[in-house]
């Protein structure tokens, strides 16, 4: 596997692979994509619009880079004693013999009960799967005629269930083309948005998907207000656009204490602070200092790119 970023020269009329920093600068394109020999299994990216053109050949660049790098350590392996790697890695799926056993448990019928489900729905069926698990492995351990008592734990049978589910999921996609919530494959959930909601805050918006809330609240301070950042390049960097994003338990229905932000938080917070740099308005224009805060008031998924959605229009609300 090889990962490569890719980006314009200088007067952008031509892509380069692994920038300088000086070449990078302002170049208006940040690609960054990973992956194996014939193809792409991750990118992350952010820049000014770019047309889809562009964006195409910068993937295809990066591919041919990436087969390269790939083809280098094929050349470094070849090189060295080959071994059987068996011997160095095993996978701890469960036997097939307790799949089959928790198959009769969770059958087809019970599956096709998931679709078109809510998510209350779901959580209730996979609680009454588990509690089924854990009585048929206390009769399964109680049987002193079983002797390889270690394919029976309750880690293998859950794994047994996890493994029964996707493949549904993969028939109903694959099979059906639909969605186990009854979509298909071109259809997205039901959206709502609200402005103005707090009347006490410089702009507030809330963007509904499905059942992601997300509650966005935009405030503005004054030139001063800026944040010092130090980072690998330059020092006491001013930043004058922030957002930030919360992801509170009660989101999930989970009761925890709520502590300090953690790296997930601050991902998400800075993959919608991307989203959306590119269209502050510049500093000539709008001298103020932007703070968005997002808070995660039910989550189903895709909660950071609902952020970005609540972020927009509580920009446009202040």
């Amino acid at each position: 596997m090889s990962g490569v970023r890719v980006g314009y020269s200088a007067d952008k009329s031509t892509l380069l692979v692994n920038p300088t920093i000086s070449e990078f600068e302002d170049n208006g394109l940040n690609l960054l994509v990973s992956g194996k020999a014939g193809s792409i299994n991750m990118i992350e990216m952010d820049g000014t619009e770019i047309s889809e053109d562009s964006i195409e050949k910068a993937f295809v660049l990066g591919q041919e880079m990436i087969d390269k790098l790939c083809q280098v350590q094929q050349d470094f392996l070849s090189k060295c004693e080959k071994k059987d790697l068996t011997s160095f890695a095993t996978y701890n799926y469960p036997p097939e013999e307790l799949k089959a056993q928790v198959a009769q448990i969770i059958t087809h019928q019970e599956l096709e009960k998931l679709y078109e489900s809510s998510k209350t729905e779901w959580e209730a069926a996979f609680s009454g799967w588990r509690n089924q698990l854990r009585d048929f492995l206390k009769t399964k351990l109680a049987d002193e005629s079983i002797t390889d008592k270690g394919i029976y734990t309750r880690e293998k049978a859950y794994m047994s269930m996890e493994l029964l589910v996707r493949e549904y999921f993969k028939e109903l996609i694959l099979d059906k083309n639909v969605r186990v919530d009854g979509r298909k494959l071109d259809e997205i959930r039901q959206l709502y948005a609200e402005t103005g909601l707090l009347e006490q805050v410089h702009g507030s918006a809330l963007f509904w998907r499905g059942d992601t809330q997300i509650l966005n609240i935009c405030t503005l301070g004054a030139p001063g207000d800026v944040q010092l950042v130090d980072d690998m390049v330059n020092d006491a960097t001013e930043k004058r656009y922030m957002h930030h994003y919360n992801f509170p338990p009660f989101s999930v229905n989970e009761a925890m204490k709520i502590r300090g932000t953690g790296n997930r938080e601050i991902g998400h917070g800075k993959l919608a602070e991307k989203a959306v740099e590119f269209v502050i308005p510049p500093k000539a224009e709008f001298p103020y200092t932007i703070r968005l805060v997002s808070d995660c008031l039910s989550s189903g998924g895709s909660t950071s790119m609902g952020s970005v959605c609540a972020s927009t229009l509580a920009l446009m609300d202040a």
